[in-house]
């Protein structure tokens, strides 16, 4: 693939379009409260804090500081803690998700392996290894992770939508649909898979069986604009760029800018991102929570 081809859009565990972060909490499962248990501010139940070992404070703190994206950090205090309690599970997959966002791919490489072989975040494990495929545009390989990575945990849907994006880009729509089936039927209420459902019809060729769906949620007031973006789609397939620029735009008025801006990184869309007509909606800049709002073009 041509080094000017769009990125595979993949999503590490949990989802949060819009960037990569995941949380860790796997590394201390032997901590983790039930769902409805009252939490302190640093996320612990009462009274656990007092409690924890040396090691505990030093995975607290790490913990904390791979939130706060200070990687280098949490990778210093995920070793200290992982020295002065062994027994500790998940530290090395916690230590390559930081090393992957440090973009140091061969440590996070190594780190994954390690923590497969030992039998911990197995499926993560291969999610993170499949997504470092995807973004040096090894689509087979990445396939080849996600798919360990749905072996190794087959309730999870993430998984099989990742497989869905290695296969879309590896031009095998039909193959992509019924992975994304797979992960609908996991989790139905997820719109990204569903959106994506539809982009993989669309490649397939079946764009016509969408038509009335299309309509109808078009027909809303005001209609969805994952579905808005859908018509987008359609319209850059067939090169009607100035229609599909005018739907983009109704989209971006219905949804939330972070939002609006990870659905368009598909590459039904991302394809054309250097069309003029395109363009201006590529030309916004990326804020983290806290900070202003993106520009809009």
């Amino acid at each position: 693939m041509s080094p000017s081809a769009p990125p595979a859009r993949y999503w590490l565990s949990p989802l949060l379009l819009g960037g990569v972060v995941l949380l860790c909490l796997g590394a201390w499962f032997w901590l983790r409260p039930s769902p409805d248990a009252p939490t302190s501010p640093t996320g612990l139940p009462p009274g656990v804090e007092a409690k924890l070992t040396p090691a505990g404070e030093k995975l607290r703190d790490a913990i904390h500081a791979q939130l706060q994206r200070r990687y280098a950090e949490a990778d210093a205090l995920f070793l200290e803690a992982q020295t002065g309690d062994p027994l500790l599970r998940g530290i090395d997959y916690q230590r390559a998700v930081g090393q992957f966002n440090l973009h140091n791919f061969a440590a996070a490489r190594a780190l994954a392996r390690t923590s497969i072989d030992k039998g911990e975040e197995v499926a993560a494990s291969h999610i993170l290894l499949g997504t470092m495929h995807g973004v040096a545009n090894d689509h087979a390989a990445a396939l080849l992770e996600f798919m360990q990575a749905s072996e190794a945990q087959p309730e999870n849907p993430l998984p099989r939508y990742n497989m869905s994006e290695s296969l879309r880009h590896l031009g095998r729509a039909a193959d992509a649909i019924i992975a994304l089936r797979g992960a609908m039927q996991a989790n139905p209420g997820e719109v990204l898979y569903a959106f994506k459902f539809r982009l993989a019809r669309i490649e397939a060729g079946q764009e016509k069986e969408l038509e009335a769906d299309i309509h109808a949620q078009l027909a809303a007031r005001p209609p969805a604009g994952d579905w808005i973006l859908t018509a987008a789609a359609i319209s850059l397939r067939h090169e009607r760029f100035a229609e599909a620029a005018g739907l983009m735009s109704a989209a971006r008025q219905v949804m939330q800018p972070g939002l609006f801006f990870a659905l368009i990184q598909d590459r039904l869309f991302s394809a054309h991102r250097l069309r003029p007509e395109i363009a201006p909606f590529y030309d916004v800049q990326i804020t983290q929570p806290g900070d202003a709002a993106p520009s809009k073009p």
